[in-house]
C-alpha cells in the first residue's frame, strides 16, 4: 500500500480550501496561511513585507495586527477578488486547485451557494443540519489543540467552548454532532471515532473530507474497514513528519456524507463507489495511473469534483 503523509507545512493539505476559496463571502474578508489557518479579517493594508488587518470580531478596536506576507497562501476580499501571495512549498495540485476554484465557474454555483446562509451554531444530529435549525445559537470559539495536547490526551485537533457558558462543556464534548463557525463545520468526532474533540470538513458540500484521530476501538476501525493495527497508508501528520510511535497525532482521511450521515474512508474504492451514479467522471477516474488512484491529491481532486456535480 502506498504511503500517504501530508505535511501540513508543505502542502497546506487542502485546509477548507475548498469553501474558502469557492463560498461567497459575507462582508469581510477572509485570510488564508500558508500553515493552513483561515480567518476573517478587514485588510487595511498590504505592502511588500507585511499585511495589517483588523480581526472581524473586534473591527470596533483600534488594535492593528499584523502578519508577514511570507506566511499568507491567499486573500479573498470581500468583493470576491483573490489575492494569491507566495505559493512556495505549495503543492502542485494546490495550486491547480486555486487556478480552478478562483475562477467563476457556473457549473459551481450550486456547490458555492449550498452553505450561504447556513445558520452559526451546535447542531446535535445531521438532520438539525440539513434543516437550518441548530438547537443551540451561542457563539463558539474554536481553538486548535497544541501537540503536546494531543499527545498528553489523545484525541482530535479543535477543541471548543461556549462564550456564554451555554451549552456546558460536557455537552459540547458529548451531545453535540456539529458547530458552525465563520462558514466552517466542524464535526464531533466522538461520534466518528469515538476520541474526543472536533474535526473540521476541509473540504465541505454534500460529502465532507475530514481528518479525524485513528480509532483506538477495535470495533470502529473494523467499521471503517482497517485492521486494528493502524494503516498508514490512509494517515496524515498533522505538525511536520510524524514518526510511528506518536499514534496520537496520526490522522485518518475520511469522507462524511451531509446528505446520510454515512462515514467512510478516503480511498480508490470508496471513491469509486461514490462515483457509481456518475460514468463519466468515473471514467476519467479510472483512465488515471494506478498509482495516482491511490495518491490523496487525486482522491481529493475527484472528491471536489464529485460535490460539485448536481
Amino acid at each position: 500500500m502506498q504511503l500517504i503523509q501530508y505535511y501540513i507545512a508543505k502542502s497546506i493539505s487542502v485546509i477548507g480550501l475548498f469553501f474558502i476559496v469557492s463560498t461567497i463571502a459575507n462582508a469581510q474578508d477572509i485570510m488564508v496561511k500558508k500553515s493552513g489557518e483561515r480567518f476573517p479579517a478587514m485588510i487595511l493594508e498590504v505592502n511588500s513585507k507585511t499585511i495589517k488587518y483588523l480581526e472581524f470580531d473586534n473591527l470596533e478596536s483600534d488594535l492593528t495586527k499584523k502578519v508577514a506576507i511570507k506566511d499568507v497562501l491567499l486573500i479573498r476580499y470581500e468583493n470576491g477578488q483573490i489575492d494569491i501571495f507566495d505559493t512556495s512549498g505549495v503543492s502542485s495540485y494546490v495550486l491547480q486547485f486555486l487556478k480552478l476554484y478562483t475562477q467563476p465557474i457556473k457549473e459551481e454555483a450550486d456547490t458555492i451557494n449550498h452553505f450561504k446562509n447556513q445558520q452559526e451554531g451546535g447542531y446535535i444530529s445531521v438532520e438539525q443540519f440539513q434543516h437550518n435549525a441548530p438547537k443551540y445559537t451561542s457563539t463558539f470559539h474554536m481553538s486548535i489543540r497544541t501537540e503536546g495536547e494531543i499527545m498528553a490526551w489523545g484525541g482530535n485537533d479543535y477543541m471548543a467552548k461556549s462564550e456564554e457558558g451555554i451549552p456546558d462543556k460536557g455537552t459540547i464534548k458529548n451531545d453535540i454532532w456539529g458547530l458552525y463557525r465563520y462558514d466552517t463545520l466542524y464535526l464531533n468526532a466522538l461520534k466518528l471515532t469515538g476520541l474526543m474533540w472536533y474535526a473540521k470538513a476541509e473540504i465541505k458540500g454534500k460529502y465532507c473530507f475530514l481528518k479525524v484521530a485513528y480509532p483506538i476501538e477495535p470495533r470502529i476501525a473494523k467499521n471503517l474497514g482497517l485492521d486494528y493495527r493502524p494503516q498508514i497508508g490512509f494517515m496524515f501528520g498533522i505538525v511536520g513528519a510524524v514518526v510511528d510511535a506518536y499514534q496520537a497525532l496520526k490522522r485518518l482521511g475520511l469522507i462524511y456524507s451531509l446528505e446520510t450521515g454515512e462515514m467512510m474512508l478516503l480511498s480508490r474504492s470508496n471513491l469509486l463507489m461514490l462515483m457509481a451514479t456518475y460514468p463519466k467522471l468515473k471514467a476519467e477516474f479510472e483512465a488515471e495511473t494506478k498509482t495516482s488512484q491511490n495518491s490523496p491529491d487525486t482522491l481529493l481532486k475527484y472528491l471536489v469534483r464529485l460535490i460539485s456535480l448536481k
